[in-house]
């Protein structure tokens, strides 16, 4: 047997015990905690898992996804609150899973290891989205050369202990970006678009040379949103949509016409920038 989907249809309280010994699944799916076979770390032949409970009882810990490394296309982690810390997290061998273009990490509820255990989440670096705030530089590099070059979509949402944001300007494939209910962060300027210093630096810096589309949306803190300070400079050349809601201490916004590739903007909730419409293209 290479596939396994429990019906939603029928009502099943638990999968048999002797699933355990099928280790020959390539592909498993289901959408209940209840319906996660215990062990899943035994079945390495596995492609396509799209969801993962973490659970404190042995055969449901995060290392059962240590030796699946054959797994492909999307997956969604649930319940890292039960992940203890990053010793923990370094037993998933997120980095060994080259096959994965897309990997979603889930808490239900925040505990005060998260940065931790996001620590030892680290994701092969052929990954293209990933929905997290750890960017790592490659060594000393201040070239803008980034562990996770390859995003490129990246989600930031409810980081509520988020007060500054990473060097995201410096992800070159990055084009689809959004931040969402970062409630502490106010300001937003150099630390968001290059890390290091720039003095000296004589090529073009182009911070957000592929981003398509960029949302902000119930940034309540925030303030101000400043450009790149350097003369030499280019900023979001290829950006065509801007959507910008629910922050209404906005006083700032460095693409008011600047920006001649946006074909699409809204601002909603935001009464300060309301004349930022003048001098954008329609």
């Amino acid at each position: 047997m290479h596939f396994l989907s429990p019906q939603p249809s029928f009502t099943i309280c638990t999968l048999p015990d002797g699933l355990r010994n099928l280790i020959s699944f390539m592909h498993l799916h289901f959408d209940k905690q209840e319906h996660q076979p215990a062990m899943i770390g035994n079945r390495t032949c596995l492609q396509t898992l799209p969801i993962f409970f973490v659970g404190s009882k042995r055969g449901h810990r995060v290392k059962e996804l240590g030796s699946l490394n054959e797994l492909s296309g999307e997956l969604r982690i649930s319940n890292l609150e039960d992940v203890i810390g990053k010793q923990d997290a370094n037993r998933e061998n997120m980095h060994c899973k080259d096959k994965l273009c897309k990997v979603i990490f889930e808490w239900s509820w925040g505990n005060d290891n998260d940065k931790e255990v996001m620590e030892g989440l680290q994701p092969h670096t052929n990954l293209q989205t990933f929905p997290s705030w750890m960017l790592r530089p490659v060594g000393n590099s201040n070239t803008g050369l980034l562990l996770l070059d390859n995003l490129i979509e990246l989600e930031f949402i409810n980081c509520i202990n988020c007060v500054s944001l990473p060097p995201l300007g410096q992800l070159h494939n990055l084009q689809f970006l959004k931040l969402e209910s970062l409630t502490n962060v106010k300001h937003v300027g150099n630390e968001f678009y290059f890390s290091g210093s720039t003095d000296g630096m004589n090529e073009v810096i182009r911070v957000f040379p592929a981003l398509k589309e960029f949302t902000l949306e119930g940034m309540e803190s925030l303030e101000e949103w400043i450009a790149m300070k350097a003369t030499n400079a280019t900023m979001f050349p290829h950006l065509e949509r801007l959507d910008i809601s629910g922050c209404p201490w906005l006083k700032s916004a460095p693409l008011t016409g600047q920006c001649s590739s946006l074909e699409k903007q809204s601002i909603f909730e935001c009464e300060i920038l309301s004349k930022m419409r003048n001098g954008l293209k329609e």
